[in-house]
């Protein structure tokens, strides 16, 4: 894969758990789709946020992985919540979640709150997430974090 590159410049506040900008060299481009807490067989897991924050976050570094690439790649990723509060109330813990399966080099990342979270289950039904999928769109602009600390 492409070297990426962090940049946080010392006139800004030290980042906690993402990268103020990432510069992405060199050839090889992969964009991933939005992933969700869906196991193989397409039903939603994980009872809490943090366990589907781990589910979504790990299929997303499973499709990372697929297309040839690290965790240490990722220029960009969006988190999607639909409870913000909810969020920032397990931040902590999603950050740990977040160091355990992708280490330490932050993307550039951003923090949405949305309404509802669009998909189909399994069944084909409509689902609704309450947990924070997380995708990854390298690069764009953007900023916030899985979990300061």
């Amino acid at each position: 894969m492409s070297p990426s590159h962090r940049i946080n410049p010392s006139e800004l506040s030290p980042p906690t758990g993402f990268s103020h900008a990432v510069v992405a060299t060199g050839g090889h481009l992969v964009f991933l789709a939005g992933q969700t807490a869906l196991d193989p067989d397409g039903k939603v897991v994980g009872a809490t946020l943090p366990d589907q924050f781990a589910v979504a976050l790990g299929n997303l570094l499973t499709a990372l992985h697929a297309a040839g690439g690290a965790p240490a790649d990722l220029a960009r990723v969006t988190v999607y919540a639909t409870d913000i509060a909810d969020y920032r109330s397990h931040a902590a813990e999603l950050g740990r979640i977040w160091r355990r399966l992708a280490g330490r080099d932050y993307p550039a990342m951003a923090v949405i709150g949305v309404a509802r979270l669009v998909g189909r289950t399994g069944d084909g039904r409509d689902r609704r997430g309450r947990g924070a999928p997380v995708r990854a769109r390298p690069p764009s602009s953007g900023g916030g974090a899985p979990g300061r600390g």
